[in-house]
Formats: structure tokens, C-alpha cells, sequence
């Protein structure tokens, strides 16, 4: 097996849109740079970047495991989510990472420190606190040093400020306040008496003696946490380089203020004042915030802050808000991390250009962009394949092309035609893009949500609905002519009022388990125009009963009307119609089918809350064939007495008490397996019995490390298990995935690891298997590391076509055609009149050709052999010359003794 990153990248992506709208890298959450501007680092929900030429070209210095599924390797940052940096100056292979929001029981988050330029990471310091027997880890999310002394570094990490004086070999923590947070902190040169620094968070602090004491400043303004999204970044608060008595703080609402000291020894309160911000552009809400003191044209003090959207600069202190300029340019993507300048960086302007002008690195939501001529124009890095996978749908034809299309968070969408090898700007353009979906029996449609689409009728949000004219997969890049746009049903309201989505066609109930298409299975054939699955929104979202709709006619659906009928069952003209009767819990927001299109078995469930404040039971309901109600099988057996239940209760029974996510095998409708408050459990009888899945569990716990129910990481819908995906012809093949990881089971009991989370430092997002293929592949979105695949997959030939191998079994088949026959679909033929099964190759098959030329002599020979062999049980030896995806021509037989 391979891991291969088949992201776009700027060599094989040919976009339609600026590259301030889409680029082939994602979200970037900080950046370091060296002083000489050489070496630089970025981070975010993927561990640690580097680049050694200034940011124009990235490589992750863990990638990849020594072996696929193996161990992670000795010095691995354990956790991904990494909200600021520092370089040595002096040495920029000694690099410290803030590391935050781990979802283990017990967190590794903390500050990490690595000598060799991000290969290997040791933990130097983390901020706990134990009260009645519960420890609790701090948010670390900031980094400070200072200007006099390279071993001197602070580092705000919630609980505390924690500084080290020898290069963080040992730490001191202080208290601004026990009763407060403190996510951010700066600090100025030594002076006589001691260092100024600040520590921001829920409060604002100020110190003279280097952090030892510190005094509370009355003001009311507070700074919260580096974010992953909207709000403050790590560089919100900045202390200014030619006072250190003057500190700028820009708040996660946008608000920028200076705060001006009197000189030590005075301990006497800031002076506060609000700077005029820089015009906010709009249109998006995802950037975090930053004040970065600079030098401006002329050589002038100046400002640089990100509105969440571009990054401004001002002269100074700005007077008003015309004082501030756009220092980027079309090639950088909205939505600003974090900026880093070289010690020599001058921003250009219309009367001063400086020899000089150094270099100034931006991070942001479409990745790094350089400038070396001050800010004039910037450039896009190359090799960071940092995108935010949603999901992935793979449309294979046997033995032809396979089509991928996905979308990405905090971008816009891909598509490709040819496996990966070229990309094209998908056709739905919502900016955040969102989920796609395919039948592998059906690779000529692809389903995409596009809740940003919205219809001139009622409707909130459509499907985009991609047919394909041929027999090849449909097209679903921009200007695609195989598109259809669907309409969804009416919009309903949230607690608050507003409208919002009439249905839970959207990527948010995807993350807990929605899955809107019934597979086709075996001995069956595809509907003609697709079979979609979806829940209806009523009213009140939460508050009145949702439906369960379903569509056999899709591409017929014109209006948000269409979703509004009587109809109870499929027929002629029947565009959608309802399943069964109304939704058991008005908060039921996941439906996932299983069964096939003739009589399928759905599954629902109140995922977490849809709605503020609501929790719901978490339960677990399913509607079998012919059924009249709603049966709830978790949590079970007991429940309204409006509901039947087909959960019975044995003493001493393992069973869950709530789902806090499901799925069922969408071929097999008995097999489902539940994630439950303590435990992974799998029934196989349809929720009437249930048994721990121990062996499944501790892959996706990672061996307990994190609990069944995770909180804390930078993801809230993140889950231990976040997806899982069946074959319809091995029924013991199972993967799965959540934030430990992607696993595999062949025989349905013992599962084993495909890829350790922390072995590649990622996150899954969301699994697509594709067992069409000639090599089967399961393709990884994963949170900000791109798009990867594995494969093949056990037990397919992981050595090329053409190769000369060799396999030692006993013969389970041995079968003599006639002349022509053959053997094997068309796409994998084996033109063969004698064919061989062995025990050692599941899935293969050998050939031998009886044809009367020059070499049936020899071919008889082995013939009479491998009869030999087969009649008395003995066990041979097969020489072969791969031929196909699962076939091989025979080239000579061996009795093995």
C-alpha cells in the first residue's frame, strides 16, 4: 500500500477563478519567519510546515510513516492543532510551537520545541491545574520573545504566563489573576528594574519586573483565545518596538486599541484609546485578527492589521479610517492567520523604495503569500497542500476513468477528471464549499450540496445534480453542461427567527453522519434518475416534527413546492413523497438507508444539537420495510409509548444508551455500529442486540487516549468516529475514521490501522471508498492536509502490471475451459483456458493457455502438474506474469514440498 497526496497543486490546477477566491493551499493558522528572512515556518490543524527559502516553497518535515499503518515514528508532534511559532534568532532550526485544543483524556497540549528544524518535537512545558482529582490542561496560543535576549521567551497558556531565560530548558509561571484567563502576552527589552511585558485575556495585565508581579489594568477590554476561525489570532496583542511602554491590542469584533504607560517605576493604569480601524470589506467572516508593528515607506513606524478579511497598513498611528491602505494584492486569498516580517523589511511606497526592502510572509485561508519589494506585489507559495477536505465523491467506471470532486472549507471546490493528475475550480462557487456524494453503481451522477445556492422561489439552498451524457463520469467542474440545479424545500426557521435551510442538505449534518444516497446493491440495478434521502425542516427547526423525504425522480424536482406533497409512496409523476410518518424526535436531523432501492431500511437520529441550548436523547430510531412506526433502538428498550421498540433488554446486556453518531452498512440493514457514552457497539440484527466493538474501539480511542465522547479540539463536530464505509462484495471489508486515524477490518472483528493521525499530523474529515477500481483506494479528507489515498487495498497486487512474482498455496480451484473461453469481467478478462485459485491469493485468479502452438507441450506439462497437485492436496508453487487488476497469466508450476 501507498499514501499518496493527490491534492491540486500549482503545477496540475488549471483555476477559474483569482486566486484571492481559490487556491490550491488552505488555512494557515501562523507563520514564523527568520530575521534574514530564509527560513520559515507555518502552523495549523496539520502540525508544522517548513520552508528554507522564506516561504515560496513548503515541505511538512513529518511526512510520511516509515510503513503504512505503522508506528508513529519517535519524536512526532502528537497533536496538530498549532496556533503560533517562534524561530531562534539565532538558530532557525530551534523552532517552539504553542500547542492547544488536543481532544485526548489526558491533553498533550503544551509548548514544544524542536532542534532540528520541525523533523522531531519535545514537550518543554504545559500549564495544568488539579482540583478534586480533575487535572486541566491550558490553551496555549502565544508566543513572545524579546528583542535583547534569544534565550528569553513568554508564553501565555490560559492558566498562567510561563517564562524561561535558558532557551526552554526550564519555565516559571506566574498568576496575573486565579480567576482569569490569559491566552496572549508580550513583552519589551530588559531595563533597569526589570522588563515591561502584558498579558491579555479576559482581563488586561501589565508587569515591571519581567512577569513576577503583575497589576490589573481597570480597562474593559479583553482578548480572547487564538481561534481557528473568526477572532483573535495569536498576534493580537503587540508591544511597540521603539516604546516599550505603548501596546496595540485588536480585538476578535474588530475593535483596535492603543494603550499607553507611564514610565517605570510609575505601576499606574494604561491610558486607552480607540484607533480607527481599517474599512472592513465584507463578504466574509473567517480571518482572525492581528496588529503587527512594522516600518512603512520612508522608513516610518507602521501598523499592519488583518480585518479578518485583507490586511491593512497605516503610518503610524491612524487618524482616521481613510489613513489605512490594502497592502495586498489579487494573488493573496482572503481571510489573514497571521504576517511575519524579516528584520530588514521596508514597505514600499510612492516616494520611497528602499534597496532593501527585505520580506513580509502572509498566512491565510488559501495558504502563504510572499512579498520581497515591500509590499508592491505578492507571490503564491508553492508545496503546501494545507486544504480543509469536507468530503470526497469518486465516480470509477470499471476499467475506465475515475472523477473526484470535493469541497473544501475556506475555499471553493475541485474537480478532476483523470484521478488527480489535472484539477479543475468546481461548478458549485459557495466559497466554503460542501459535500459530494455518488452511488459507485452509479458513476455516471454525482450529488453536491450548494446551501449557498439560493433559488428565486421560497426555497433555502439546492443540490446540484450532475448527469453525465455518456457512459463516463459526469463533469463537475465550472460551466459544466451536465450540470442541474435542484431546488430544496421551503426555508425553515431557527430559534431565533430566522430563516434557515428546509432540509439538512448541508455539510454541517453531513459531519454527524447524514448520508443522502440509498446504494444500489448486488442483483439489483441503479434507479435511472438517482435515489436521495433527505430530511425535511418544518417550522421551527427543533421545536415542530421533521419528515422524511425521498426522491426516485430528482432531476424532475422544479420548485421548493415540489418538496411539499401528500404523497406517501413512489410512483408515476411522483417527484418526492414521504417515508413513513413524521419524525419521532423534532430533533432529528440524520438519516442514513441501507438496503437497496426496493426495499430499504432507514435509520435516524437526533445528532448533537441542531438547535441552541437543545441536546435531544441522542437516540437512535429505524424503519424497516413495511413498517408502520418508528422503532427506537437506542437508547432502548424503554421510550414514549407513541414509539415501538424492538431493543429487548437481557440482564447484564452491554448495550448503548445514546448514538452519538451511527452508521449502518448501507448493503447489509442489520449491521449498524453505534458510538455510545463509554463504548463503540455493533449490532448485526438490525439494534436488537448489541456487543463492544473492543477491537475497533481501540484503534479509533487510539488505545483510550482519547474518550468516546471528545471535546476540546479545534473541530466541535470532530468525533472518534467520524465516518465508516462498507463493501458490497466482502461483507467483512469495513474502514473507519475519526481523529486518531483511518482503520481497516477484512473479516469484520480485527481491525487494524491504515493511517495513524499522528503519523502524517492530520485530521480526518471524512472517508470515500472506491472498490470499482482496478487498485481499490480509500481516498482522506482530512482537516487541513489535503486530499490523500490509500492504496491498494489488502488483498489486491501492490506491484505493477507486467511484473514477473511468484505465490506458494494449495489449489482451491482448478478449472479447464474451452478453447477462447476465458475468465473475469471485461475490464479484468483473463484469457486463459485453464484457470487456477490458490488459498494464498484471495480474489486471484491464474491462467494458463491450451492453445496448440509451440508451447502446448509445456503447457501440458503444467497442466498435468498442477492436476497432480490439486488431486493430492499438496501445495504449489505459481510463477506469474501480473496481466490485470486481479489476474495473471501462469508462466510456470512448481510443487512446493
Amino acid at each position: 500500500m501507498l499514501v499518496q497526496d493527490v491534492s491540486p497543486t500549482t503545477a496540475n490546477f488549471a483555476g477559474a477563478l483569482g486566486r484571492d477566491d481559490q487556491s490550491v493551499s488552505g488555512k494557515g493558522l501562523c507563520i514564523a519567519l527568520s530575521p534574514d528572512g530564509r527560513r520559515a515556518y507555518v502552523g495549523g490543524h496539520s502540525g508544522v510546515w517548513r520552508s528554507d527559502d522564506g516561504g515560496s516553497t513548503w515541505s511538512h518535515p513529518e511526512w510520511q510513516p516509515a510503513t503504512v499503518g505503522g508506528a508513529t515514528r519517535p519524536g512526532a508532534l502528537p497533536a496538530t492543532n498549532v496556533y503560533d511559532l517562534h524561530i531562534n534568532p539565532t538558530n532557525s532550526d530551534i523552532v517552539f510551537a504553542a500547542v492547544g485544543r488536543d481532544g485526548r483524556a489526558a491533553s498533550v497540549a503544551g509548548v514544544y520545541r524542536s532542534a532540528d528544524g520541525a523533523q522531531t518535537w519535545t514537550q518543554v512545558h504545559q500549564f495544568t491545574r488539579t482540583t478534586g482529582g480533575v487535572t486541566r490542561v491550558g490553551m496555549v496560543g502565544c508566543i513572545a520573545a524579546v528583542p535583547d535576549d534569544p534565550s528569553t521567551l513568554y508564553v501565555a497558556g490560559e492558566l498562567a504566563v510561563a517564562r524561561t531565560a535558558d532557551g526552554g530548558a526550564t519555565w516559571t509561571e506566574s498568576v496575573p489573576d486565579p480567576n482569569g484567563s490569559v491566552f496572549h502576552v508580550v513583552a519589551g527589552p530588559s531595563r533597569p528594574g526589570g522588563r515591561r511585558v502584558f498579558a491579555a485575556g479576559t482581563h488586561v495585565w501589565y508587569s515591571l519586573d519581567g512577569g513576577v508581579t503583575w497589576h490589573a489594568d481597570p480597562v474593559a477590554i479583553g482578548l480572547g483565545a487564538a481561534t481557528d476561525g473568526a477572532g483573535a489570532s495569536s498576534g493580537a496583542l503587540a508591544i511597540y518596538p521603539a516604546d516599550d511602554n505603548v501596546v496595540y491590542l485588536e480585538r476578535g469584533d474588530l475593535t483596535l486599541w492603543k494603550g499607553e504607560y507611564p514610565a517605570p517605576p510609575s505601576t499606574a493604569a494604561g491610558n486607552w484609546i480607540q484607533l480607527p480601524s481599517p474599512p472592513i470589506a465584507g463578504g466574509t467572516d473567517s480571518g482572525g485578527t492581528f496588529v503587527i508593528p512594522g516600518t512603512g515607506p520612508g522608513g516610518a513606524p507602521s501598523l499592519y492589521v488583518s480585518d479578518r478579511r485583507s490586511v491593512h497598513g497605516a503610518v503610524q498611528d491612524p487618524a482616521t479610517t481613510s489613513d489605512w491602505t490594502l497592502v495586498e494584492d489579487g494573488n493573496c486569498h482572503v481571510d489573514p492567520h497571521g504576517l511575519a516580517l524579516s528584520a530588514d523589511f521596508h514597505q514600499a511606497g510612492p516616494n520611497a523604495s528602499p534597496p532593501t526592502p527585505g520580506r513580509a510572509v502572509l498566512v491565510n485561508d488559501g495558504g502563504v503569500n510572499v512579498t520581497i519589494d515591500g509590499m508592491r506585489t505578492w507571490s503564491n507559495a508553492s508545496g503546501l497542500s494545507t486544504l480543509n477536505i469536507v468530503n470526497v465523491a469518486v465516480n470509477t467506471v470499471p476499467g475506465g476513468p475515475t472523477a473526484i470532486t470535493f469541497g473544501t472549507g475556506d475555499n471553493n471546490g475541485f474537480s478532476t477528471a483523470d484521478g488527480g493528475a489535472h484539477w479543475k475550480t468546481q461548478a458549485y462557487l459557495g466559497g466554503d464549499n460542501d459535500c459530494s456524494f455518488s452511488d459507485p453503481r452509479q458513476p455516471t451522477r454525482t450529488v453536491l450540496f450548494a446551501p449557498r445556492a439560493n433559488p428565486a422561489n421560497v426555497g433555502k439552498g439546492e443540490v446540484f445534480l450532475f448527469v453525465s451524457s455518456d457512459a463516463n463520469p459526469p463533469d463537475t467542474a465550472i460551466n459544466s453542461t451536465d450540470l442541474r440545479q435542484i431546488p430544496g424545500p421551503p426555508a425553515a426557521v431557527d430559534g431565533n427567527g430566522h430563516p434557515t435551510w428546509g432540509w439538512n442538505a448541508v455539510s454541517y449534518w453531513y459531519d454527524y453522519g447524514y448520508r443522502p444516497i440509498v446504494l444500489t446493491v448486488a442483483g439489483e440495478a441503479p434507479q435511472a434518475d438517482g435515489d436521495f434521502v433527505t430530511i425535511r425542516f418544518t417550522g421551527v427547526v427543533g421545536v415542530n416534527p421533521g419528515q422524511l423525504m425521498r426522491s426516485t425522480a430528482l432531476s424532475t424536482i422544479a420548485t421548493a413546492a415540489d418538496w411539499m406533497t401528500a404523497a406517501t409512496a413512489d410512483g408515476p409523476a411522483v417527484k418526492a413523497f414521504q417515508v413513513g410518518p413524521v419524525l419521532p424526535d423534532p430533533l432529528i436531523s440524520v438519516v442514513q438507508a441501507s438496503g437497496g432501492h426496493a426495499s430499504p431500511t432507514f435509520y435516524v437520529g437526533n445528532a448533537p444539537p441542531t438547535v441552541t441550548g437543545a441536546t435531544g436523547s441522542m437516540g437512535l430510531w429505524k424503519l424497516a420495510p413495511g413498517a408502520a412506526a418508528w422503532q427506537r433502538i437506542v437508547p432502548g428498550p424503554a421510550g414514549p409509548t407513541s414509539v415501538a421498540s424492538v431493543a429487548t433488554a437481557r440482564p447484564g446486556a452491554a448495550r448503548p444508551t445514546i448514538a452519538s453518531r451511527f452508521f449502518v452498512d448501507p448493503y447489509r440493514p442489520e449491521l449498524v455500529y453505534v458510538l455510545g457514552a463509554d463504548h463503540v457497539y455493533r449490532s448485526q440484527d438490525g439494534g436488537a442486540s448489541w456487543s463492544v466493538d473492543a477491537s475497533l474501539e481501540g484503534m479509533i480511542t487510539d488505545g483510550g487516549a482519547f474518550p468516546p465522547t471528545i471535546t476540546g479540539t479545534d473541530d466541535s463536530a470532530q468525533s472518534v468516529l467520524r465516518d465508516m464505509q462498507f463493501d458490497p462484495r466482502r461483507p467483512g471489508f469495513r474502514v473507519a475514521a475519526g481523529i486518531a486515524g483511518v482503520f481497516m477490518t477484512t473479516d469484520g472483528t480485527t481491525w487494524q490501522p491504515l493511517l495513524r493521525s499522528t503519523a502524517v499530523s492530520m485530521q480526518p474529515t471524512g472517508i470515500t471508498y472506491d472498490w470499482v477500481a482496478c487498485d481499490r483506494a480509500v481516498y482522506i479528507g482530512t482537516s487541513n492536509r489535503g486530499l490523500l489515498r490509500i492504496s491498494p487495498l489488502p488483498p489486491d497486487w501492490d506491484f505493477p502490471h507486467g511484473s514477473l512474482q511468484a505465490t506458494v498455496g494449495q489449489i482451491s480451484l482448478l478449472r479447464i475451459n474451452d478453447v477462447g473461453t476465458g475468465f473475469g469481467p471485461p475490464e479484468d478478462f483473463l484469457d486463459a483456458e485453464v484457470i487456477v485459485l490458490v488459498d494464498s491469493e484471495p480474489e486471484k485468479a491464474f491462467g494458463l493457455q491450451l492453445r496448440s502452438d509451440a508451447n502446448r507441450p509445456m503447457a501440458d506439462g503444467m497442466l498435468g502438474l498442477l492436476r497432480d497437485c490439486f488431486n493430492r492436496s499438496r501445495p504449489v508453487r505459481l510463477e506469474f506474469l501480473r496481466t490485470g487488476c486481479r489476474t495473471a497469466q501462469i508462466v510456470r508450476v512448481i510443487e512446493n514440498t
